[in-house]
């Protein structure tokens, strides 16, 4: 749900974010696209109080989530690997992956009417020239995505 309520965060950029040190608002670059150029380079948005609820569990004294030093990465995977699909069991679900929660926030915004541009821009979107010339004209501000979750989560059943 962490991963949801931020906007459907990866759990390698999530695992990074430093909430002691980022306040109310969180900033990152995405890790898989911070090569390419893009119109947004950082991706950033108040945090949810829903989402401080989950942080406060877990979060570690040097202000990331906490898990076991050495199960970082590769070995965050595997306990996602092991453990979702108890969850999609209980949840009587077929199938739970982590990217679920992203998938889910991105089409949950687009039911209820958020613009692409400010879903490309929550998910950390590489925004290329090719079929998306409108990008070039706006700009897409994180109040304007904080918004975009709010109404999101203001409309979970």
């Amino acid at each position: 749900m962490l991963s949801y309520y931020l906007g459907g965060i990866n759990i390698t950029d999530l695992l990074d974010i430093n909430f002691r040190e980022s306040g109310s608002r969180i900033k990152y670059e995405r890790k898989k696209t911070e090569a390419r150029s893009k119109i947004n380079k950082y991706v950033e948005f108040d945090i949810p109080s829903e989402a401080w609820e989950i942080i406060s569990m877990y979060q570690g004294a040097d202000g990331k989530i906490a898990t076991k030093r050495n199960q970082r990465n590769n070995r965050f995977q595997d306990f996602f690997k092991r453990y979702l699909p108890r969850v999609a069991e209980a949840a009587a679900v077929k199938k739970i992956i982590y990217y679920s929660a992203r998938k889910s926030f991105s089409q949950h915004a687009f039911n209820l009417g958020v613009r692409e541009s400010v879903i490309d821009y929550i998910l950390g979107h590489k925004v290329g020239r090719s079929g998306a010339s409108l990008y070039f004209y706006l700009t897409v501000t994180p109040e304007i995505a904080t918004k975009a979750i709010r109404k999101v989560l203001d409309n979970l059943r």
